[in-house]
């Protein structure tokens, strides 16, 4: 039974990477970087744990449950602070908001999860092999659409917001 429970462990380690590699295609390289660490450091603290309790070292253990919990708490928090860190704030703040009723735009998302065709042939036209894609496209039909960087700040968008409504007045505060 030991050895079937070893055995046991591979399928799951299996699904952890297959887990990684979506968490990567929809969320990058960094938030596997990160998920990776975390679970580096819950294994590190869990084993301190475990080596405590089996020298019968109940303080030990315990030092190593809080380290676990803190371990997992932090965790938590970078990776939450990391997802709120690009996008939602740069497109989905209120100033931002505010620029695209200003200048009577409309904000669309495409969802890549599913590596749709319609999206790879956009992304193809602006010689791109994956998102993040932010594209402005401007109300005169005769002008160019923008590629906005990769990486965006709210001042970034409500600028090109801006330039692709022909200038138009835009009530948004420029907060970069």
């Amino acid at each position: 039974m030991e050895t079937l429970k070893q055995l046991l462990a591979f399928p799951l380690y299996a699904t952890v990477v297959w887990l990684l590699w979506v968490l990567g295609r929809q969320a990058g390289t960094d938030f596997v970087a990160l998920a990776l660490l975390f679970a580096v450091a819950v294994s590190l603290t869990g084993w301190m744990a475990g080596r405590a309790q089996n020298a019968g070292r109940a303080r030990g253990g315990l030092v190593g449950l809080v380290l676990l919990v803190g371990t997992i708490g932090a965790g938590g928090v970078v990776i939450g602070s990391q997802k709120a860190s690009h996008e939602r704030i740069a497109v989905h703040s209120d100033a931002v908001e505010r620029a695209f009723v200003g200048a009577n735009a409309l904000l669309l998302r495409a969802d890549w999860t599913s590596r749709d065709a319609e999206i790879t042939a956009v992304l193809a036209t602006f010689g791109r092999s994956g998102v993040p894609l932010y594209v402005v496209y401007p109300a005169s039909t005769s002008a160019s659409a923008e590629l906005l960087p990769a990486v965006l700040t709210p001042g970034i968008v409500i600028d090109a917001v801006t330039r692709a409504s022909g200038g138009a007045k835009v009530a948004a505060s420029r907060d970069r």
